[in-house]
């Protein structure tokens, strides 16, 4: 449809050297597209239980944490 959109949402886990190590943690899945040509999609849990969540959850962060429990 032309639009941008956000396809994967990644956690920055640490460096092997100059490089930057991430893990997926949800990944956007297309479906199709509407009859106005928009497309339609999800965002599905890859499985990999994002390392900051505990610490986020100590802090007081309001997360569903049932959002990491179906995988792809």
């Amino acid at each position: 449809d032309g639009s941008r959109k956000v396809t994967s949402i990644t956690e920055i886990v640490g460096m092997e050297g100059e490089v930057v190590l991430m893990q997926e943690v949800f990944k956007f899945y297309q479906e199709g597209v509407d009859e106005n040509g928009k497309v339609i999609g999800e965002f599905r849990y890859t499985g990999v239980r994002p390392n900051c969540l505990d610490r986020l959850l100590k802090s007081g962060a309001n997360i569903d944490e049932s959002m990491f429990e179906a995988l792809i």
